[in-house]
C-alpha cells in the first residue's frame, strides 16, 4: 500500500510513467496493482499523443498565411501562429 500511495503522490506531480511492483496475486491488493499500472500507462499514452497533436497543429499553423489563433476554455489565447502574433504584436 505505500509503494501505491507514493506512486500515486508522483502521479499527482506529474510522473505518469511510475509503476508499482507487479503481482500476479489475484487478492485486491494485486488487482489494484495492476490495475494502477494500466492506468498509468494509459496516462503516459495519452500525454505523448497530446504533444505529437499539438506539434501538428503548431506545425500546420505556421504555414497558413493567415493570422490564425487557438484559445482556452477561458478565452485566453494559447495558440497564434507567427502572423496573428505579428498582428496582434505578441511577438
Amino acid at each position: 500500500i505505500t509503494n501505491l500511495i507514493e506512486a500515486a503522490d508522483k502521479v499527482s506531480q506529474g510522473d505518469y510513467n511510475v509503476q508499482v511492483a507487479r503481482s500476479d496475486k489475484k487478492d485486491p491488493l494485486g488487482v489494484l496493482s495492476r490495475t494502477f499500472n494500466k492506468m498509468t500507462k494509459q496516462l503516459d499514452e495519452q500525454r505523448v499523443e497530446l504533444e505529437q497533436r499539438q506539434k501538428f497543429t503548431e506545425a500546420v499553423l505556421e504555414g497558413v498565411s493567415a493570422g490564425v489563433i487557438g484559445l482556452d476554455s477561458q478565452g485566453r489565447i494559447h495558440l497564434p501562429n507567427k502572423r496573428a502574433s505579428t498582428l496582434l504584436q505578441l511577438i
